[in-house]
């Protein structure tokens, strides 16, 4: 323990050394405080030791020192482990809030423009360099010659080059990934993550996209059993796409009628599932086609065995007594037995980090006309 001990000293003292702490000045305090009593355990150690050794204590009070040192190296190993995590203050000219296709797009151009090394940094909390998301909902659901990455990275959506994590680092971008933004100040042009790092840019590109809606947002009862899926990042597609093998052949009930209950729906007919689709519209996609078009797909969706449901919604689910839903209760008092339950219902813009900072329009940030 005290190898691992003096190991996070070492790194601890080494970030300390290289710039100043975290602006969160209370961390400052406790970390030397943290390093003095290190320093002060080892030489009680040291000295524990030494009196054993030379047999000036019985075996029971040295039984009991020991025990008592090995309690409080445990005990700093664990505020260590926290303290590890320490930032420093990283400064950027460009930064850009979000990992998405507006992210991955918006580098290229930077590059096009003459960007120099270290100007950029790109701040996601997904684990992957910047993709076409639209896959997700399509290629990625295939049983057989699914899409996965590298192969839908920016800016292929375009037919332009496919920008690799290597190509950021080439570039001199810096991808900090896994990353989520916790406060965003945009009068001292700080971002601080959850974790406590802290970024400081002379320019911000708000990339952050939306969130899902989801059934919890309406109050529908039993929206939190298991096998309820919504569909925004890889890691969303990546848990529905299990849930396709571990209920092969199943029922699966959309909700919604827009794009991702489509392209979804489709996906999982293509996986042999019984496929249900409900939504309160009068027919599909209403915001884009005209009722005659609509009316070919619903046909086509039919002819391809999948059940459409128009002009009522889910507002119960129930589950088994595992969690997994296990049907869906609808409006008009029908109810649908389901394996699995995919959510499409819309999305709302992430706005709330610049709450208060910024002009917001129609539920999103208000930009001008050159934006």
């Amino acid at each position: 323990m005290l190898e691992e001990l003096d190991s996070q000293t070492e790194d601890i003292g080494k970030k300390l050394e290289a710039e100043p702490p975290l602006p969160i000045r209370r961390h400052e305090d406790e970390v030397y405080e943290w390093l003095e009593n290190v320093e002060r355990i080892k030489i009680r150690i040291q000295t524990i030791e030494q009196l054993g050794e030379r047999k000036y204590l019985s075996r029971a009070h040295l039984v009991k020192l020991v025990d008592e040192k090995i309690g409080e190296v445990k005990e700093l190993l664990q505020k260590g482990s926290l303290y590890s995590e320490i930032s420093m203050k990283k400064q950027f000219k460009y930064v850009i809030i979000g990992g998405g296709v507006a992210a991955g797009y918006a580098a290229r151009e930077f590059v096009k423009q003459g960007l120099k090394s270290g100007e950029l940094a790109i701040i996601s909390k997904e684990a992957v360099a910047p993709y076409e998301r639209p896959t997700l909902s399509k290629a990625y659901l295939f049983p057989e010659g699914a899409a996965r990455l590298p192969g839908f990275h920016v800016c292929v959506g375009s037919g332009g080059e496919r920008l690799l994590p290597e190509w950021y680092v080439k570039k001199g971008i810096e991808l900090i990934l896994s990353t989520e933004i916790a406060e965003a100040d945009l009068h001292s042009k700080t971002l601080t993550s959850s974790t406590g790092r802290t970024f400081e840019f002379q320019t911000l590109i708000i990339a952050t996209g939306s969130r899902v809606i989801r059934l919890t947002d309406f109050g529908v009862q039993g929206a939190d059993a298991k096998n309820i899926f919504y569909l925004r990042e890889i890691s969303d597609a990546d848990e529905l796409v299990e849930a396709i093998r571990a209920k092969k052949k199943g029922k699966v009930v959309i909700v919604g009628g827009g794009y991702i209950g489509l392209e979804v729906g489709a996906a999982m007919r293509i996986n042999q599932f019984d496929v249900t689709m409900v939504y309160p519209e009068p027919w599909c996609m209403p915001r884009l086609f005209t009722k005659e078009i609509a009316a070919f797909y619903e046909a086509y969706y039919a002819n391809k065995g999948i059940k459409i449901i128009k002009g009522t919604v889910a507002v119960a689910l129930d589950a088994d007594t595992n969690g997994e839903v296990k049907a869906v209760k609808l409006k008009d008092g029908r109810v649908l037995q389901a394996d699995i339950v995919v959510v499409g219902v819309g999305a709302k813009p992430l706005t709330e980090l610049f709450k208060g900072q910024v002009d917001e329009e129609k539920g999103g940030i208000r930009t001008d006309w050159n934006a």
